[in-house]
């Protein structure tokens, strides 16, 4: 028995230690690389490319789309081609293998495959399993019908013997499917009235980088600018883009050739633009132009002398005022170009304009939506969009009056509707024969917490299922219409959230810096020769300009050495760089949840339990929020980092969604993707930075905005390998116990 219970204690020992073996660092989501100019860019598309799936088909009747958008800079040549990897299952039920079935083999289902409301052909798919079908496509039907740009290959499937028989199908459209799509390179429309095309292609699937440039020792002024240009072009993207900045001396050949530029500063500040063949030509003498003032801003378009696939635009002119003119023409998305269509001149902006208030009652037809109408089986949506100002928030008493009509020909005990605000459902509603007989009514009150400031999304949602599934007119009489005339009541009030940081999270880090709407409020600080705050400013621009209301944008910057006092008291502060670099942090010491020490990079964090004293030379990011010294209304976000490194890191997270979630607290410290945090306000954790630096990842409790301790770090393998050697020693146990029982049994035997 001693055998077997050495044997099973190695199981489980040997056990323990392959459930402990630690796990490597789990590999970040990897950006796909651009194909670059020179390289052959895949004609062949995949579905999966296109972010599809297996598109799955059931009979009798189904019908679905594919939609994509091939990149501005090609040209669509004849011989495309779609081929289409399908699975067909054709199964009646109660029929077993040997048995014959009712259906005769051959034509058991048609596939129509239309690209852009044109029929390319109709497929007929006659046996079980894995087919392939080549379809060609006529160049003509390559033009979108749509007004974004998209082109819709779509899928309707007709299985009307599942009708006549007892007999249901399934076809697969697998993702390996593809669209062979060939093309020749072409210059891109240099139209500015287009903006953002083409430096933002919102649906290509092949998206094509974009640079924000500005001159190699840029004015405040210049980079006041180029923060405005880089704000309109996130609200221009909803955010989707964010122009990486790099200074005119750092630009490289490879990034010259590869990305659409965007160039911002004064003229003289950039001569080797003079290769460029814009309409008005970038010279020693500066710009001019027929009637244009000196202090004019100039906005033009051309096509890149190093790409001709790329397109550059410049926004300057000959005075810092007029840089600053043309970039806020360009932010507020609406050039108006004159007898050319690539170039504006601008000779005023009225950067004080406000948002118009916004009224209590708002109907579906006020916001620009006319009655839409939800056709054909299953499930469907309809969104709108509605507006909250910053600095406002919903008050009691908010409701929606949804205002609708049905056709009588719906399976009523299985066809309803949802009303969803922000992903959260507030209402539904049943079908009858009685709603489908008149214009109904529905009030749903909306809760004022699932509410924000911006914009905010309303969602009608629809379950259609009909009588008769085998009716081959189900897109035809299959419908719900939402009425314009729907209305959403919106009392609005004073948001609380205008006191500053002292109850808000760095998840929250946006909302004390649109208290104004066109970001005159927001005071970016930064070194005069640190290009790497530079472009973690301009990141921060392109957040707060997709959340911003204003009609034109200018967040104002300030260089480090030459800070009025002025400027400091009446803004909201974003602070970026290396402490020792940056005086202001010296000043604002009090303040701060981790303070610096003199000419140190490396935050104290006296306020912690334990403190500990780091490498000179250790890399650590920082964020910290909190309430301005300056003035109790204003706010502070400082962007820090103890080393270069550091400070790329804390830049990083800003633009990474998935690691800007994680921020929370007041003080957050940085390593690489690692983000260990905390609250000052509610409680004292151990020192983080020193937890930080060494690249492990221990057990971390940090505190929420609201004191819950938060644990994070803690190892993946850790669960799964208590309840497998609790398992193994279960069984060890009753192996011993029925070893021993046995052999007491043979001893009372003999």
């Amino acid at each position: 028995m001693k055998k077997f219970v050495v044997f099973f204690v190695l199981l489980a020992f040997l056990g323990m230690l392959a459930v402990n073996v630690p796990q490597g660092h789990a590999q970040g989501i990897q950006t796909p690389t651009p194909v670059q100019p020179g390289s052959t860019a895949p004609d062949v598309i995949s579905f999966s490319v296109l972010d599809e799936k297996d598109i799955v088909l059931r009979g009798p009747f189904d019908s679905a789309a594919v939609q994509f958008a091939p990149p501005a800079s090609w040209a669509l040549q004849d011989g495309a081609s779609v081929s289409l990897e399908i699975n067909a299952s054709f199964s009646q039920p109660g029929i077993t293998d040997g048995q014959s079935p009712t259906i005769e083999q051959g034509t058991m289902a048609g596939l129509q495959v239309w690209l852009n409301n044109e029929l390319l052909e109709t497929i007929f798919i006659e046996e079980n399993g894995l087919q392939t079908f080549r379809i060609s496509i006529p160049l003509a039907a390559l033009k979108s019908a749509r007004a974004d740009g998209r082109q819709s290959l779509d899928f309707i499937l007709d299985a009307s013997l599942d009708c006549r028989f007892l007999r249901e199908t399934t076809i697969v459209i697998q993702s390996n499917s593809s669209i062979f799509l060939p093309h020749t390179a072409t210059s891109p429309q240099t139209d500015l009235a287009l903006l953002p095309k083409p430096f933002f292609q919102r649906y290509s699937f092949l998206p094509e980088p974009a640079l924000l440039v500005v001159p190699a020792s840029p004015t405040a002024e210049e980079l006041k600018a180029a923060m405005a240009v880089a704000a309109g072009f996130g609200r221009m993207s909803s955010g989707d883009l964010v122009l990486q900045l790099v200074p005119l001396n750092l630009l490289t050949d490879e990034q010259k050739s590869s990305s659409h530029l965007i160039f911002v500063g004064k003229a003289s500040s950039m001569q080797p633009l003079g290769v460029i063949q814009f309409p008005v030509a970038i010279s020693s003498q500066g710009l001019s132009a027929a009637g244009s003032q000196p202090d004019d801003g100039f906005v033009q378009m051309g096509v890149s002398p190093w790409n001709p696939a790329r397109a550059v635009l410049f926004a300057g002119g000959n005075t810092d005022v007029g840089v600053v003119k043309a970039a806020q023409a360009v932010s507020s998305g609406m050039l108006q170009p004159g007898s050319r269509p690539n170039l504006a001149v601008i000779s005023q902006v009225n950067a004080s304009v406000k948002v118009p208030p916004v009224l209590e009652d708002r109907t579906l037809a006020s916001l620009g939506y006319a009655n839409r109408t939800i056709s054909g089986y299953g499930f469907s949506s309809l969104d709108y969009n509605f507006y909250i100002p910053p600095g406002q928030a919903a008050g009691e008493g908010a409701y929606f009056n949804l205002m609708y009509t049905h056709t009588a020909l719906l399976d009523t005990d299985s066809s309803s509707l949802l009303v969803v605000i922000n992903d959260q459902k507030i209402g539904s509603q049943r079908f009858s024969e009685e709603t489908s007989k008149q214009l109904n009514t529905l009030k749903v009150n909306i809760p004022a917490n699932i509410l924000r400031s911006g914009d905010n999304r309303l969602s009608v949602r629809a379950e259609l299922e009909p009588l008769n599934f085998c009716s081959q007119n189900i897109d035809n009489t299959l419908w719900m219409t939402v009425n314009n005339a729907s209305l959403i009541h919106l009392p609005l009030v004073t948001s609380e959230s205008d006191v500053p940081s002292q109850l808000l999270s760095l998840n929250q880090y946006y909302i004390p810096f649109l208290n104004s709407p066109t970001l005159d409020m927001v005071g970016f600080v930064v070194a005069k020769s640190d290009p790497t705050s530079w472009d973690i400013a301009a990141a921060l621009a392109a957040d707060l300009g997709r959340r911003s209301s204003g009609q034109v944008l200018g967040p104002e910057v300030v260089f480090t050495d030459a800070v009025p006092d002025s400027f400091i008291q009446n803004h909201d502060l974003i602070v970026i760089g290396r402490a020792s670099q940056l005086p202001i942090i010296a000043g604002m010491a009090d303040a701060m949840p981790a303070p610096f020490e003199a000419n140190s990079d490396q935050a104290s964090e006296r306020n912690m339990t334990v403190t500990y004293r780091l490498e000179p030379n250790a890399s650590v990011g920082y964020f910290q929020l909190f309430t301005s010294p300056y003035g109790s209304k204003y706010s502070v976000l400082a962007i820090l980092g103890s080393t270069e490194e550091g400070l790329s890191w804390s830049g990083n997270v800003l633009k990474t969604s998935s690691l800007r979630s994680r921020l929370a607290g007041n003080f957050a410290v940085i390593n690489r993707e690692q983000i260990l945090t905390t609250d000052t306000r509610v409680g004292i954790v151990s020192n983080l930075s020193a937890t930080a630096v060494p690249g492990a990842l221990p057990t971390v409790v940090s505190l929420s905005p609201n004191g819950t301790p938060v644990v994070q770090g803690r190892p993946a393998w850790i669960l799964p390998s208590i309840l497998i050697t609790s398992v193994l020693i279960i069984v060890l146990v009753i192996i011993v116990t029925i070893l021993g029982r046995s052999r007491n049994s043979q001893i009372k035997r003999q």
